[in-house]
């Protein structure tokens, strides 16, 4: 999902109009496949994976679910305010 979004982000500032664009992850494996291959793979590539997408929520959901760092910090608040 992380390539899709990033692909979506870089053609709607292109279509913007902007001539410098800057993005930044924490995911490097996705930056260096995007760097790596043509413009046109990629555009083929966006295109099949926002069909997929488009058709898949329609009968798929997303939820979000707090990281695990999450979860042990509010146990131990909670833990901790119990005494």
């Amino acid at each position: 999902m992380e390539v899709w979004a990033i692909l979506q982000v870089l053609i709607l500032a292109l279509d913007a109009g902007y001539l410098k664009i800057i993005i930044f992850s924490d995911s490097r494996n996705v930056l260096e496949v995007i760097n790596s291959v043509s413009w046109s793979i990629i555009t083929i590539l966006f295109t099949e994976l926002n069909n997929f997408y488009c058709n898949w929520r329609r009968t798929n959901s997303l939820f979000w679910i707090p990281a695990h760092n999450d979860i042990l910090t509010d146990k131990a608040k909670e833990a901790y305010s119990l005494g």
